[in-house]
């Protein structure tokens, strides 16, 4: 993945969603890199954004989201789910794919979902990841590559959820649908 234009990419999508009234965050390996490196993970394929489901109230806001990205030269890469449950939006520029997960309220947990096989088995290939919502509402800002972006707000817990008590420790090996410790698929959504 090309830093620069990953890079690029973030800030572009952060406009987008700021001018949609989007709460978003740095998320999964974008987070964990932002934190850990003060940089992209260097053998990370794509970044990773989350978003409040509850910013998107109906699919106009959505419509919103791809009429902005397209203008700003993206291509809508692929979408996973539904607005109703587990959706997953990824957007392409210049090489370069960016992940939008929309989590989920549901008590005191955060959800969102992530898409074996391209989802074409339906429910039975979407990957439950569950957080207590705590640990990422409300959100905190940093300073990564000289931008302003949002991490979860107990960024450390939240990276111990996800990645467990060993995230500060770099891993080549990893299986996004397999290893994050925060995978539930019996959580009922």
């Amino acid at each position: 993945m090309d830093q620069n234009i990953a890079l690029k990419n973030l800030v572009d999508i952060h406009e987008i969603l700021v001018k949609i009234d989007c709460d978003h965050w740095l998320e999964a390996g974008t987070c964990l890199g932002a934190i850990r490196e003060n940089d992209f993970i260097a053998h990370d394929s794509d970044t990773d954004i989350g978003v409040l489901k509850s910013d998107f109230l109906d699919i106009g806001v959505v419509l919103d989201l791809y009429r902005l990205a397209l203008q700003r030269g993206f291509r809508i890469y692929h979408t996973f789910g539904s607005l109703e449950k587990g959706f997953e939006i990824a957007l392409w520029r210049n090489g370069v794919k960016t992940d939008i997960f929309f989590f989920y309220e549901k008590g005191e947990y955060l959800w969102h979902a992530a898409w074996k096989n391209g989802g074409r088995k339906g429910d039975s290939d979407m990957v439950k990841y569950v957080f207590n919502k705590s640990t990422i509402l409300p959100l905190e800002e940093i300073n990564f590559k000289d931008n302003l972006f949002s991490v979860p707000g107990k960024t450390k817990e939240y990276l111990v959820e996800r990645y467990g008590e060993n995230w500060k420790i770099p891993t080549k090996q990893w299986d996004w649908a397999n290893d994050p410790k925060c995978i539930n698929n019996d959580f009922i959504i």
